[in-house]
């Protein structure tokens, strides 16, 4: 969680345990509304100034909506107090256990805190893929309410031992055990998601009409792809990282989670060329990592059209050049998440090479470019 005050830190975890399983109520709501909304009832009534407020709405790109960010809070905190405490219901637990028996457990079995993925797969093994058992002991879990028992996770626990492949539950593991956000663990359960969802969803996951605009597991699924991807990027291991992106890319038809830009780093340092210059030369004429990395390689080779294509780049793109040939420290929060990607990601690329900046410098002087 970036950027939060070090004092508000626990409070802001207890209020994240209370808002994760309202989440289903604020569908409609863009992640980081909600967590602006969040930051807005943790703040508001407390000493911070309204700079330190306003660089936190900025950071997170919902300073522009602040209507919206506290129409949210409002909501938010009436659902949290108006929420009357849910009973476990007692049936659903009896035939949980009978589900539980029936797979050989001698019932509820209280959560093994080395349990890990490896297992998981094990208890796949030779498991055949049951849609139906998945689906109804979830429905005991979560509208049975035994999600809110104080031993949630020991009976999440044990409907894993006895259907490996129920999806929703292994989520529910991981948000309760996983506490340090990307690591090792945390992909772990994320690949294990993955590898369940593809086995119980195949059907859907190959299913022509997709719209991953809207909130659904298979959008869950695609956030999975990407944040497993990105996770092996930033860990130079690009055969994994092309593995998941080339997943993402299959399903990902219109490119919302933009791993047709993300997968060329991949590419690239794994030395698959074509499948990066294929990959680059399919984008959308405007995308920023289109453009501007087909325009370094233009300078860099002094192509015939490098002039042209600079020009128009500029029209495009010159905030983002003036940028990477000014150096100075900017503000990336403050750009389309894409971009600050890409500069990020490449900004090094172009500040390393002399001749690329002067040229680039020169252009944009020439333009009397003014962002």
């Amino acid at each position: 969680l970036p950027f939060l005050h070090d004092l508000e830190k626990e409070e802001w975890l207890y209020l994240l345990q209370d808002v994760l399983p309202r989440m289903g109520d604020l569908e409609d709501y863009d992640a980081r509304y909600v967590i602006g909304a969040m930051y807005y009832i943790l703040t508001t009534d407390k000493s911070y100034s309204e700079e330190e407020q306003e660089k936190y709405f900025r950071h997170i790109r919902v300073y522009s909506r602040l209507d919206e960010v506290v129409d949210i809070a409002y909501k938010l905190v009436d659902l949290l107090v108006d929420e009357d405490e849910a009973s476990m219901d007692e049936e659903a637990l009896h035939q949980l256990i009978d589900v539980l028996k029936a797979s050989n457990l001698d019932g509820v079995i209280a959560y093994d805190r080395s349990f890990n993925m490896e297992e998981l797969y094990k208890l796949q093994e030779n498991h055949p893929v049951d849609a139906n058992k998945i689906k109804y002991l979830e429905q005991l879990f979560f509208e049975g309410n035994l999600n809110k028992s104080k031993y949630a996770l020991d009976i999440a626990y044990s409907i894993l031992l006895a259907e490996p492949y129920a999806y929703h539950v292994l989520i529910f593991v991981m948000d309760r055990v996983v506490h340090d956000g990307i690591t090792s663990t945390s992909i772990g359960f994320l690949e294990a998601f993955i590898h369940s969802f593809e086995q119980v969803e195949e059907d859907w996951i190959k299913s022509p009409e997709k719209d991953l605009s809207i909130p659904s597991d298979l959008r869950e699924y695609c956030f999975g792809l990407s944040s497993v991807a990105m996770f092996y990027l930033e860990e130079e291991n690009y055969e994994k990282a092309i593995k998941y992106y080339e997943k993402l890319i299959a399903i990902d038809q219109e490119n919302l989670f933009h791993g047709k830009e993300y997968i060329l780093r991949a590419y690239m340092f794994d030395n698959k060329f074509d499948k990066y210059s294929d990959t680059l030369d399919a984008l959308p004429e405007q995308s920023v990592y289109k453009r501007l990395l087909l325009l370094y390689r233009k300078i860099q080779l002094e192509e015939e059209d490098m002039d042209s294509y600079l020009e128009d780049t500029i029209k495009h793109f010159g905030y983002l050049l003036k940028i990477i040939v000014e150096q100075k420290e900017v503000d990336l929060s403050t750009l389309p998440e894409i971009e600050e990607d890409f500069l990020i990601e490449y900004g090094s690329l172009f500040e390393e090479d002399e001749h690329v900046l002067e040229v680039i410098k020169k252009s944009l002087e020439k333009t009397d470019y003014i962002a």
